[in-house]
C-alpha cells in the first residue's frame, strides 16, 4: 500500500471514530518513511495529515529531528491556529532554514488570528531574512488597511 493510501485510511479510520486505528496506520507510514531513507519533501504528506488530524504532540515530537523539515511544522501549526507552538518552533528553528518559510502566508495567519501579541511576537523572531520579509508584509498590509 502506498504512503498516499496509507494516509486516506488513516484519515478514514479518525472519521469512523477509531482513532487508535487511524494512530497505527500514521505509525507505519512514519516507518515506511524512515525506513527507506525518504528525502524531507516526502514527508509533507505526513505532516499535513498529522495536522489535519490534530495530532499536535506527535508533529511537534517531529519536529525536533534534524532530518525534517520544521520550517514546514511551523506553517502547518499556524495554518491548524496553533501560534504558540508554531512561534516556539520557529524560534527553534535553525535561522540557515527559515528562508523557506512562506513568509506572506505566515503573516497571513496571524492576521487572520486577530491577535496583536502575537503578531508582535512573530514581527520579534529575530530570523535574519524571515523578519525583513514579515515587515513588508506589515507595511504592505498597513497600506492596505490606511491607504
Amino acid at each position: 500500500m502506498c504512503i498516499r493510501d496509507r494516509l486516506d485510511l488513516a484519515r478514514l479510520r479518525q472519521a469512523c471514530d477509531q482513532p487508535e486505528q487511524a494512530d497505527e496506520v500514521l505509525a507505519r507510514v512514519e516507518t515506511q518513511l524512515d525506513s527507506n531513507n525518504e528525502p524531507d519533501f516526502s514527508w509533507r504528506p505526513l505532516l499535513q495529515t498529522l495536522a489535519d488530524l490534530q495530532r499536535y504532540p506527535h508533529l511537534l515530537q517531529l519536529a525536533q529531528r534534524s532530518d525534517l523539515p520544521g520550517y514546514s511544522i511551523v506553517e502547518l501549526l499556524a495554518a491548524h491556529g496553533r501560534y504558540d507552538e508554531a512561534l516556539e518552533l520557529l524560534a527553534a528553528t535553525d535561522i540557515s532554514k527559515t528562508y523557506l518559510i512562506d513568509a506572506p502566508q505566515l503573516f497571513e495567519h496571524f492576521i487572520k488570528a486577530q491577535r496583536p501579541e502575537l503578531l508582535q511576537r512573530l514581527l520579534a523572531t529575530q530570523k535574519d531574512g524571515l523578519t525583513s520579509q514579515l515587515l513588508q508584509c506589515h507595511v504592505s498590509w498597513h497600506c492596505l488597511l490606511y491607504p
